[in-house]
């Protein structure tokens, strides 16, 4: 009898033992370990939340004696959308993630079902039957995610409806964009305070991968102006990405090259090529595809219809050697851990977003790539602090990264610097200014261009170019390519061109490309 007694009584001690939270995991997202950050992340939404505290939830909120409020900033990668997942199928009530893009919204709503959880996507472009639908499950408890961004809850309609519902937790996912983009052209994005106080949530929190004190401080001031929020803040480095930089005369050659199967240090793919515009994007895709000749090279930006964004996204999330090329708007929205490759194709704006785009690069864990293509042009385009810590040449590349964001240096697992593997040089220009040294005054762009291709042309015949000097040392460029090289060299003064009509178009070196040849 007292040994019966016994064991019951230690199954109730086992059952109140028994960790929710690693049980929900299990259960519903097939994880079985948290890591140390996610758990304090979680434990504070479902404490905030009154998840903890019995009839809490059900309170009126006059009753409730404080309103909860938290910023988390953990890695890409790092499993960031778990730590509001996870609570939001332990609670009561609904909860809410404002996305700043639809791609991050149907990749989150997918992942959700993939799970059998049902959620409700609330977006431009349905009609008003599929909105009263999503919101008629909500209301009646059959749904316990909304998914929508700012622009499309702050209409007057949708504040309305969402203050009728009970709202346990309100999240604000990539908040870096609220001081980033919110003046400029989202400002529905600095609308979110009128959300929060008109679903009145237990617990809201604003999540990102990368921000550093100043942007920290903006997501505060707009956000929780009133009140002090309780930060989270994991070290934004990832040991398995490597950090390259290569000095470029032409861009195009360089991310040819790299992607190049035949290419003696060739990256892996799957790829992603990050560019600063959709003309960019499809131009790097197009080009990519005529010279590699593959079909397996697509561009994504945020100018595409929605049916075409989709098929992009379901073609790159399955392909295991595919290219594409795009802008900032695929960033944030891909889930797609097996990147093996990120290239900048242009320098990013600030450290933030730049470690955002390289972070899209091994959430797997595995190792992986991240290079920038820099040359004189993103002087003027990107961040102060980001090109410091890019073009230092003697100190680690990881470690100034980290310095910029207030983080405590780390050991470098991978960086051009620490391996002592970035280029002396930028690719072509020693043999462009060898050529130019050689031949002052004589040849236009277009006519080095034939030669140091040694392109087969009427010119090469009629010339006799084929015995000139550096005839076809440039042979795996093309025209196009060398020519751009030549402008890169005549914009950063290291050429000249002179404007007299009778010479015009002729190029001579200058006194610093006399220089570069001597130290070379």
């Amino acid at each position: 009898m007292e040994a019966s007694i016994f064991h019951a009584t230690m199954s109730e001690v086992e059952a109140l033992e028994e960790d929710p939270v690693a049980s929900a995991a299990r259960e519903h997202f097939g994880i079985q370990y948290l890591f140390p950050y996610q758990r304090l992340v979680i434990r504070n939404i479902l404490e905030g939340a009154g998840y903890f505290e019995p009839g809490i939830q059900d309170m009126p909120e006059e009753k409730v004696e404080a309103f909860h409020r938290q910023i988390a900033i953990l890695p890409t990668g790092a499993g960031k959308s778990l730590c509001f997942m996870l609570p939001g199928v332990l609670l009561e009530g609904i909860t809410v993630i404002l996305f700043p893009l639809l791609s991050l919204m149907s990749d989150q709503k997918r992942r959700l079902e993939e799970q059998g959880i049902s959620a409700e996507l609330l977006r431009g472009g349905q009609t008003a039957a599929q909105r009263e639908a999503a919101w008629q499950r909500l209301e009646s408890g059959n749904s316990r995610f909304l998914l929508s961004n700012p622009e499309t809850l702050t209409s007057a309609q949708a504040i309305r409806r969402l203050s009728q519902l009970r709202v346990n937790h309100l999240v604000i996912d990539e908040a870096h964009t609220l001081p980033m983009w919110g003046k400029e052209f989202r400002p529905a994005l600095l609308r979110i305070p009128e959300l929060i106080e008109a679903c009145r949530p237990r617990m809201s929190s604003a999540f990102t991968a990368t921000a550093s004190d100043t942007v920290l401080a903006h997501i505060q001031k707009i956000l929780f102006p009133d009140e002090a929020a309780h930060v989270i803040r994991a070290n934004p480095d990832r040991p398995n990405i490597s950090y390259h930089v290569i000095e470029s005369l032409c861009k195009l050659y360089d991310l040819r090259r790299l992607l190049d199967p035949n290419y003696r240090y060739r990256l892996p793919r799957p790829a992603l090529v990050f560019c600063s515009t959709r003309i960019q994007s499809q131009r790097c895709a197009m080009y990519l595809r005529n010279y590699l000749r593959s079909g397996d090279i697509y561009f994504y930006h945020a100018g595409l219809e929605r049916k075409e964004k989709q098929q992009v996204q379901d073609w790159f999330l399955s392909s295991k050697a595919g290219i594409l090329c795009a802008t900032n708007a695929f960033g944030m929205g891909v889930d797609k851990k097996d990147v093996r490759s990120v290239i900048h194709f242009n320098v990013s704006p600030s450290i933030e977003a730049f470690l955002q785009e390289s972070g899209r690069g091994g959430r797997d864990t595995a190792p992986a790539y991240s290079v920038v293509l820099y040359d004189a042009r993103d002087e003027t385009a990107a961040g102060v602090r980001l090109l410091a810590a890019l073009t230092e040449p003697e100190k680690c590349m990881r470690n100034r990264l980290l310095e910029a964001m207030g983080m405590p240096a780390v050991f470098c697992n991978g960086c051009d610097i620490c391996n002592h593997s970035r280029p002396r040089e930028p690719a072509g220009r020693r043999a462009v200014i060898e050529f130019f040294s050689v031949y002052p005054g004589r040849y236009s762009a277009g006519e080095a261009a034939d030669i140091l291709s040694g392109r087969r042309c009427r010119s090469e015949v009629e010339r006799g170019y084929r015995h000139m000097f550096g005839f076809a040392s440039m042979q795996e460029w093309r025209k196009p390519e060398i020519v751009s090289a030549i402008e890169s060299l005549l914009e950063a003064g290291i050429l000249k061109q002179p404007r007299g009509f009778r010479r015009r178009g002729c190029i001579y070196p200058s006194k610093e490309a006399s220089r570069i040849r001597r130290l070379s």
